[in-house]
């Protein structure tokens, strides 16, 4: 299975955005997808959660969601928790990607740690060119502005 892993930040679109464009521009297709939120951004999760299944149904998926509250600023409450699920979903042999566009700094460092320790197969993270486009929806930017990158692709191929 693939398992995608993201978290809410300041833009309703870049939890979405970063989402699609994972899947249109990688071909990387949750099974199940884990959002990570705070109290003050549980709102967002709830909306990310109804689009993503309406983006995945078009894709012949029907996800399995799970949105989880984290202590806002806490980045190691954070890593801790989202290292918890990294380990579970790796000992059932499922791929893992974290997704870092939308998150806070906190949560992000959390979240890098499993990646930093190998455990995580793709780190996704959604560059935009021009903040102008940040609140718009991810066919409506020009893709010359904006850029998806696998951090861990990127890494393993540097080193060749």
């Amino acid at each position: 299975m693939n398992i995608y892993i993201t978290m809410t930040g300041f833009s309703d679109w870049a939890i979405f955005n970063s989402l699609w464009a994972v899947v249109r521009l990688r071909q990387y297709i949750p099974d199940r997808i884990y959002i990570f939120t705070t109290k003050k951004r549980r709102r967002q999760a709830e909306l990310a959660k109804r689009r993503f299944i309406i983006l995945l149904k078009e894709y012949g998926k029907k996800p399995n969601i799970v949105i989880s509250e984290v202590p806002k600023a806490d980045f190691v409450t954070s890593g801790w928790r989202i290292n918890d699920v990294v380990k579970k979903e790796k000992s059932l042999g499922n791929k893992i990607a974290i997704e870092v566009t939308p998150g806070r700094k906190a949560m992000v460092a959390g979240a890098l740690v499993p990646s930093i320790q190998g455990k995580v197969d793709h780190v996704f993270y959604l560059y935009l060119e021009d903040v102008d486009y940040a609140d718009n929806l991810f066919l409506r930017i020009p893709l010359t502005v904006q850029h998806s990158h696998d951090f861990m692709e990127e890494i393993k191929f540097a080193g060749k």
